[in-house]
């Protein structure tokens, strides 16, 4: 059976959350158009064309996979998120390391969410999901720290497993 990611701000027609990867459906597409033309099978021909929609409504009519903004300071967790949202379809704008430059990513990002390190370089960088929240962007807090202070946020506690982080973008897309 088909394993299936995520796909952000992106809805099947019950209107539901639709979790996707962008290269699973071009390949699925692929495979049933492959097996329509050899076959002459009118049901593959419909699964072609149900995945070649699907894909379509993920990526948007300009082919562009979901755009995902990552504010982190931190090489090997920026390097190893920025990796793992890649190989699920998604593009990476940043990884931003400051909170100047998170802040100016914020304001200028019209993606579908953004993933934020609470703390970048030992500075609180909650201006940062301040300005994500007023522009209704969905995003993540990841944080190692204590998140006791924080409001009502959806927090990802470091470290975590990439299943965890596509499940909680997930929850943050869908409503």
């Amino acid at each position: 059976m088909l394993r299936r990611t995520l796909g952000c701000r992106f809805f099947d027609g019950q209107g539901a959350p639709h979790r996707a990867d962008p290269g699973q459906h071009r390949h699925l597409a692929a495979g049933f158009l492959r097996l329509a033309k050899t076959s002459r099978n009118e049901r593959a021909l419909r699964l072609f064309a149900h995945e070649t929609t699907r894909l379509r409504e993920m990526v948007g009519t300009d082919g562009a996979p979901p755009e995902i903004l990552l504010i982190e300071d931190e090489p090997l967790i920026a390097m190893y998120v920025e990796d793992a949202l890649m190989r699920s379809g998604f593009a990476v704008e940043g990884p931003y390391e400051t909170v100047a430059h998170g802040t100016d990513a914020a304001r200028r990002f019209d993606g579908a969410a953004a993933l934020v390190d609470l703390r970048l370089n030992g500075v609180d960088a909650t201006v940062v999901t301040e300005i994500l929240a007023e522009r209704k962007i969905p995003f993540i807090v990841m944080t190692g720290g204590d998140e006791s202070g924080l409001p009502p946020v959806p927090v990802l506690r470091k470290p975590f497993l990439i299943g965890a982080l596509l499940d909680r973008l997930r929850e943050v897309c869908a409503g």
